[in-house]
């Protein structure tokens, strides 16, 4: 069974806190950037749902442990795309998430 993908890639909850971090530092036009290129991935990704990476991130996330290590990561990297690391698709976030959870 696979556990919903949005819920395990929340690009569109990053996206909500990057428009409020928007609004809080608003000479900061990173924060607006960062939240449409999410939009953009949260688009993407949904439309891996089902897809052989899905079922390869959904498999880490059997063992709570490792689910929850796996939960901190993603994350963290949700919150560094338009800072710090950027992605030309979903499916490449997907698998760089998936890389990262699986070491």
């Amino acid at each position: 069974m696979h556990i919903d993908i949005n819920a395990l890639v929340d690009c569109a909850g990053t996206a909500y806190w990057r428009r409020n971090k928007a609004i809080e530092f608003p000479d900061d036009e990173r924060n607006l950037q960062a939240a449409h290129e999410l939009d953009r991935l949260a688009v993407e990704i949904a439309a891996l749902e089902g897809s052989k990476l899905h079922a390869q991130l959904d498999k880490i996330f059997e063992d709570e442990d490792s689910g929850l290590i796996a939960m901190s990561f993603i994350s963290d990297m949700l919150r560094q795309i338009g800072f710090s690391r950027w992605y030309a698709t979903g499916e490449e976030l997907l698998q760089a998430i998936v890389d990262t959870c699986s070491d």
